[in-house]
């Protein structure tokens, strides 16, 4: 498994864990699940995984990972066992570009098996800082770092990929061809921005301007275009609008304090094909809109006299 995070610094650096599944299975620093313990053939197992950043205070957000053990094939006596194959990977030439988001597919890893057994398909070296990840039930080689971590000066990345039968196994180098933008992404003038409003405020109403620095010039330089990525709280989405010619966020629905206290939401810049993200957190203020009330309409009380 693997996420990201749109910090930078130790805000961006993140670790797992397992919180909630099965003692027997571990996970490590760069997202990757093992067992040392053998399962049982059709035994399902769900973990619970957290991801963590090491920022201050620690943000986190959590997934599940269905892990099912599927048992090799049963072969009639003296039937031989023909190695899987790669289909056209040899020399093959893989583009990823720092454009590229954590979680893109890059290239699919084509294999088959003679004898129509499943097929699953490894990393066995190569795979600096383990910038990529490799799909074990469908070979679906994807990006699982953010190029910006490799050297600047790396421009291609060789990677050893098995495939296995279970039995028997078969390797193939593929090169991975790095590029890498003339021009940065937008930039915001920070990571964070925050902006309160109060629970009255009228619909259309501007309450916040995002800005980003093109570094692209000349003629040929596209414009900046704005909006929301995704929201904290999959309620607030129709909250908020970002004009995509001017940053300008604007209030869409009415707010209420007592359903709605804060909105959260990653807002993207994107100038071609660079994108860059910040984070807009939007308070919301409580206005002395609800009158007190008494929990009973009438209280009844006995005094005693002395």
């Amino acid at each position: 498994v693997f996420a990201s995070d749109i910090d930078a610094g130790k805000n961006a650096e993140l670790f797992y864990n397992i919180t909630d599944g099965d003692s027997r299975f571990t996970i490590d620093e760069d997202g990757y699940i093992t067992t040392s313990v053998p399962l049982k053939a059709d035994e399902v197992v769900t973990l619970t995984i957290q991801a963590t950043d090491r920022g201050l205070p620690a943000q986190m957000t959590q997934t599940r990972a269905i892990l099912t053990a599927v048992a090799l094939p049963q072969r009639t006596k003296g039937a031989a066992n023909r190695a899987p194959s790669f289909a056209k990977n040899d020399g093959r030439k893989i583009p990823v570009s720092d454009a590229d988001q954590v979680g893109f597919t890059i290239a699919k890893i084509e294999a088959i098996d003679p004898d129509g057994d499943a097929i699953w398909w490894s990393i066995e070296s190569g795979n600096v800082n383990e910038t990529f990840a490799l799909r074990s039930d469908n070979g679906l080689l994807q990006l699982a770092k953010p190029i910006e971590t490799l050297a600047h000066n790396v421009t291609s990345v060789i990677l050893t990929i098995k495939i296995s039968d279970g039995q028997l196994n078969a390797t193939s180098e593929i090169a991975v061809e790095v590029s890498r933008s003339p021009t940065s992404r937008p930039q915001f003038s920070a990571q964070h921005y925050k902006t309160q409003i109060s629970e009255k405020t009228a619909i259309g109403t501007q309450i916040y301007t995002v800005r980003a620095k093109s570094n692209a010039s000349g003629k040929s330089s596209k414009p900046l275009v704005y909006g929301i990525y995704s929201v904290e709280d999959t309620g607030m989405e129709d909250k908020l609008r970002v004009e995509p010619t001017t940053g300008s966020v604007l209030v869409m629905e009415s707010l209420d304090y007592e359903v709605c206290r804060e909105i959260r939401a990653i807002i993207f810049a994107r100038q071609g094909t660079l994108t860059n993200y910040v984070t807009l957190t939007v308070t919301v203020t409580d206005d002395n809109d609800n009158a007190p009330r008494f929990v009973h309409k009438d209280y009844s009380v006995t005094l005693p006299l002395r």
